[in-house]
């Protein structure tokens, strides 16, 4: 099945550097129709519809759209996945990868973009345009740096299906909205990168809001951004909830928390959600327990 995926990858060197998008094209092809992917560099609040793909050909200029990201329109961006580098590899621990949370305040992960080649895209060398509202740590964006590919003359009969043998042994479709980041509350600081504050010992959140009845501990989650600073800081975190309060805990037995580790998503299985948007509030703690001063929280509620 995979002989019909095709990788056309914005590649970043060492995949990070200095939390900016550095960008080198790979010059692969794939046929009209095929299935590909373009790894897009550390986009945040990427979404389907704040993004838009265009095929511009080098033969004569002609655009092509392959996602324009509006209801009725040529809609092919797949799927949005971001990918993290394991823990275990130099890539995570000696490298600057760092750079991308003190730059950024998120996570060091690599935005990879599914997306089906539309089957009227002419043959020949051409450029893929991504224009994107979405953010970059730096001053490189996406948006500056098209991707070159060119389109073979045959054409697959369909977008790939990523189809796989399950656990019973029998052929089953790939559902890659599985990989895509589900609806959540985004838990942050409400400071801009480059703020100065004392590192911390500890920071208690708490997240206050009218929750669905159905909702149990079994159902309810929150996740810790990861970061590479957490090496440095030992960040451990926990969280229990109280009625409709929600107690999150982000400890580091070096006193070393920065202020834009607080950074957690809090999100539901199925259905279940807050009936009333909920409120934030945050308390800082020194190393040895005192309370100290520190900067405002948010939450933003994202849907994709």
């Amino acid at each position: 099945m995979f002989s019909r995926v095709y990788l056309v990858v914005i590649f970043l060197s060492a995949i990070f550097l200095n939390g900016c998008v550095a960008v080198q094209s790979f010059p692969l092809a794939a046929r009209a129709g095929d299935t590909i992917t373009l790894a897009v560099g550390s986009a945040e609040g990427l979404t389907k519809d704040n993004t838009t793909i265009e095929f511009m050909s080098d033969r004569n200029g002609d655009l092509f759209p392959v996602h324009e990201g509006i209801p009725g329109g040529n809609n092919n961006l797949r799927a949005i996945v971001p990918v993290y580098p394991d823990k275990r590899t130099q890539l995570w621990i000696n490298s600057d990868v760092s750079s991308i949370d003190e730059n950024a305040g998120h996570g060091s992960w690599l935005t990879v973009l599914v997306v089906d080649l539309p089957g009227n895209l002419p043959e020949g060398r051409g450029m893929l345009r991504i224009n994107t509202l979405a953010t970059y740590p730096g001053s490189v964006h996406i948006n500056d740096y098209p991707v070159s590919i060119e389109i073979l003359p045959t054409r697959p009969d369909a977008p790939n299906s990523f189809d796989y043998i399950n656990s019973t042994g029998f052929s089953t479709q790939g559902d890659l909205t599985m990989l895509e980041v589900m609806p959540h509350y985004l838990i942050e600081s409400a400071e801009p990168m480059g703020a100065v504050y004392p590192e911390y010992g500890a920071i208690e959140i708490v997240i206050d809001g009218v929750l669905d009845p159905s909702v149990n501990e079994d159902n309810m989650y929150v996740v810790l951004d990861e970061m590479e600073q957490h090496l440095v800081s030992r960040a451990e975190m926990s969280w229990k909830r109280t009625g409709d309060q929600t107690i999150v805990r982000i400890v580091s037995t070096k006193g070393k928390l920065s202020y834009y580790e607080v950074r957690a998503s809090l999100f539901f299985r199925g259905l279940q959600e807050y009936t009333v948007f909920p409120t934030i509030s945050a308390r800082y703690f020194d190393v040895n327990g005192f309370s100290v001063i520190g900067p405002a929280v948010k939450v933003t509620h994202i849907l994709n």
